[in-house]
């Protein structure tokens, strides 16, 4: 397979240290965790925003993003809008209309191949969705593992980690990363098994099919 660029950068050592003692404050008073514990995919997660389970059930209810995850946000689109020439979400299309995840691996813990929904995607498994996920999907790794690095490869259906296809992500502490274009379209993303801890978070915004924004007060269309 052909090298994908997946445009990535890095905080700087001390700022990461910073932040991540303060989002690790922040998730062990968190009462919005959520342990996934699929075939493919085990982790703990916490979200703010809108809620991708909670969207897929027609429950549009936002939860604010915290500060420390405001600020994050804001250092991880600085090094990005640095890094590359791309257009990127500014960090008030994200926090007032968009969905963060804080992803806490474990021993164990993966994370399956997949695409974030997309337009093209936004029909499928039999839904008819009236969301997506906005062009650019913004990662940063707080927390590094030895073995359980963020890979991309092409699609397929069998939806497992191909290691003869896969690409993987060279990450560290404070690691920044954007899956933008062919990376976010057309390969799916995933992490491989981890051997001690990773602790990550994903920013990415919420279009909705009707083309219109939603107010945070108004349901969703169709539901």
């Amino acid at each position: 397979m052909s090298q994908i660029i997946v445009p990535h950068t890095r905080l700087h050592p001390k700022t990461n240290k910073e932040i991540k003692k303060s989002i690790q404050r922040l998730l062990d008073g968190a009462d919005n965790q959520f342990r996934q514990k699929g075939k493919a995919t085990k982790r703990q997660t916490t979200e703010y925003g809108y809620i991708f389970r909670k969207l897929r059930q027609g429950d549009n209810s936002f939860t604010p993003f915290p500060d420390e995850l405001v600020e994050l946000c804001s250092l991880a689109l600085k090094e990005l809008s640095d890094k590359t020439n791309l257009k990127l979400p500014s960090v008030e299309d994200i926090i007032q209309r968009g969905n963060c995840i804080v992803s806490d691996y474990e021993t164990g813990d993966e994370l399956a191949p997949h695409i974030d929904y997309d337009e093209a995607r936004a029909k499928c498994r039999g839904e008819d969705l009236s969301f997506y996920f906005g062009e650019s999907i913004i990662g940063v790794v707080l927390e590094a593992d030895e073995s359980g690095k963020l890979y991309i490869q092409p699609s397929s259906k069998e939806r497992h980690h191909n290691p003869h296809k896969a690409q993987k992500i060279d990450e560290q502490d404070g690691s920044v990363f954007l899956l933008h274009g062919k990376a976010r379209h057309d390969f799916e993303h995933g992490v491989t098994p981890i051997s001690k801890k990773r602790l990550s978070v994903t920013f990415r915004t919420i279009e909705w099919r009707d083309g219109n924004p939603r107010d945070l007060n108004q349901p969703l269309p169709g539901s």
